[in-house]
C-alpha cells in the first residue's frame, strides 16, 4: 500500500512529494503518503471519472460511509486499493481531537462540494467557505504531519496563507476548471456585470481577476508573518514552499496584466523550483539567527 501511495503522489505532485520525503516526521511519512494518494485518487473520480451528478454523489455517499465506518472502529467491506488508503489512514490515529480528523474532513467536504457545485453558478459566500475550508483541511495536515507534537499557536491569520494560495489556486486552474463545469468566479459578479463564465477577455473580468490578486497578496502577507513567528523549521518551511508554489501564480498574473492562460506549468517550473531553493536557504538562515538571538 505504501508504494501505491508513493506513486500516486510522485506522480501527480513533485513537490508535495519532496516536501513529505524532506519534512514529514519520519514516523508518520507513510501515512501522509496515504492521505495525498487517497485524496487525489477521489477528486479525480469527481472531476473526470463519474460524468453525471448522481454518480458523483453515488460516489461521495460511499466514500463518506467508509471513512465514518472507519472512524467508529467499523471494517468497511469490498474495499478498493484506493479506499483501503484511507482505512488504514484513520485506524493509524484514534485520537479524536487530533489535527488528522480535522484535516480529513475538511478535504473530503471540498471534494463533496465539488461533487454538488459541478456545472452550477456559486455564490461568493460559497467560494469564500471553499478556500477557507481547503485552507484548514491543508495547515491541519502541515501540523500534524509536521512536527507533530509541537502545539502550533492558534492567530486570527492562522488560515490567511492557505486561503490566499487557493485563490491564486483557482485562478490558475480557471481555464481547465472551466471544461470540466466548475465555475471560480461568484455568480453575483457575472449578473452584476451581465457576463457569462466564458467571458475571459473582457474588462470586467480582468478587474475581477486583480481583485483576487490583490487579496491573494494580502492574505499571503499576514499570513506568512505568522509563518515566521513559528519556533519549528521543518513546519514553516513545509507552510512557506507551499505559499511559494502559489505566490509564483500571483507573480504571472501581474506580469500578464491580469489575463488567464489557458496553461500553466505544474510538473516541472525552472522559476518555481529556483524560488524554492532561495526560501529554503532564506527560511533557514532567519530561524538560526532568530534562535540564536533568544
Amino acid at each position: 500500500m505504501f508504494s501505491l501511495a508513493e506513486t500516486i503522489t510522485r506522480k501527480s505532485s513533485l513537490q508535495t512529494y519532496i516536501t513529505i520525503r524532506l519534512l514529514v516526521d519520519r514516523k508518520l511519512m507513510q501515512q501522509c503518503f496515504q492521505a495525498y494518494a487517497y485524496f487525489r485518487w477521489l477528486d479525480d473520480q469527481i472531476d473526470l471519472v463519474y460524468k453525471t451528478k448522481k454518480e458523483r454523489l453515488a460516489c461521495i455517499k460511499r466514500q463518506r460511509s467508509i471513512i465514518q465506518q472507519s472512524c467508529d472502529n467499523i471494517l468497511p467491506k469490498k474495499l478498493s486499493l484506493e479506499e483501503q488508503l484511507i482505512v488504514d489512514l484513520i485506524k493509524s490515529n484514534r485520537d479524536k481531537n487530533s489535527k488528522l480528523g480535522l484535516f480529513v474532513f475538511s478535504f473530503f467536504d471540498i471534494i463533496a462540494f465539488d461533487a454538488v457545485r459541478k456545472g452550477t453558478l456559486i455564490s461568493q459566500k460559497d467560494l469564500d467557505w471553499y478556500s477557507k475550508t481547503l485552507s484548514i483541511a491543508v495547515t491541519s495536515g502541515i501540523e500534524y504531519f509536521i512536527h507533530s507534537r509541537y502545539i502550533y499557536p492558534f492567530s486570527k491569520h492562522h488560515y490567511d496563507a492557505g486561503i490566499a494560495a487557493h485563490i491564486a489556486h483557482m485562478l490558475r486552474d480557471y481555464h481547465e476548471d472551466l471544461d470540466e463545469g466548475f465555475f471560480n468566479i461568484p455568480k453575483e459578479y457575472l449578473v452584476k456585470h451581465g457576463m457569462k463564465p466564458n467571458d475571459v477577455n473582457t474588462i470586467a473580468f480582468r478587474n475581477w481577476v486583480k481583485h483576487r490578486v490583490k487579496l491573494g497578496r494580502r492574505l499571503l502577507q499576514t499570513g506568512k508573518t505568522y509563518i515566521r513567528t513559528l519556533p519549528v523549521l521543518r513546519g514553516k518551511l513545509a507552510a512557506y514552499w507551499y505559499c511559494c508554489r502559489f505566490e509564483n501564480v500571483l507573480d504571472s498574473l501581474e506580469k500578464d496584466q491580469f489575463i488567464l492562460h489557458a496553461k500553466y506549468p505544474r510538473h516541472f517550473n525552472v522559476g518555481l523550483h529556483w524560488n524554492m531553493l532561495k526560501t529554503f536557504i532564506t527560511v533557514c538562515f532567519t530561524h538560526l539567527r532568530y534562535n540564536k538571538s533568544q
